[in-house]
């Protein structure tokens, strides 16, 4: 039997913190190539992040139902990369929901970095 504790390891603060570091970087980039068209991207950014922190919440509360169908962490994640991650960061903190899964937190980081690498090569080749 093992117990399961609630303090982060070693590792996925690491993750966590390269999360953190790319969400910036990534953030920058885009408000670097976005110069002139800062509107339109911002309206859907809103649009898509708030429809992203709505998926955590359902999913936060779907978690605490016995029995209720839960929202996949593909959809999750590729909400979040529509976002450019701002849901992920939010929803997650805010309702602590998937915060300590290993799993999720490594495909997170793994979007995260195809993203930004996908976001520098059309435009700085």
């Amino acid at each position: 039997m093992t117990i399961k504790t609630s303090t982060p390891s070693t590792m996925l603060r690491v993750i966590k913190l390269l999360q953190w570091g790319l969400l910036i970087a990534t953030l920058t980039l885009v408000g670097f190539i976005a110069k002139g068209y800062w509107q339109p991207l911002l309206v859907s950014l809103v649009i898509v992040n708030v429809f992203g922190i709505g998926l955590y919440w359902v999913d936060k509360r779907r978690s605490q139902t016995e029995g209720a169908s839960r929202i996949s962490e593909i959809r999750l994640i590729l909400v979040g990369v529509m976002g450019l991650h701002i849901a992920s960061f939010l929803g997650r903190y805010w309702f602590r929901h998937k915060t300590l899964s290993m799993g999720f937190n490594t495909k997170l980081l793994l979007s995260q970095v195809i993203l930004f690498f996908l976001v520098w090569l059309t435009n700085f080749r």
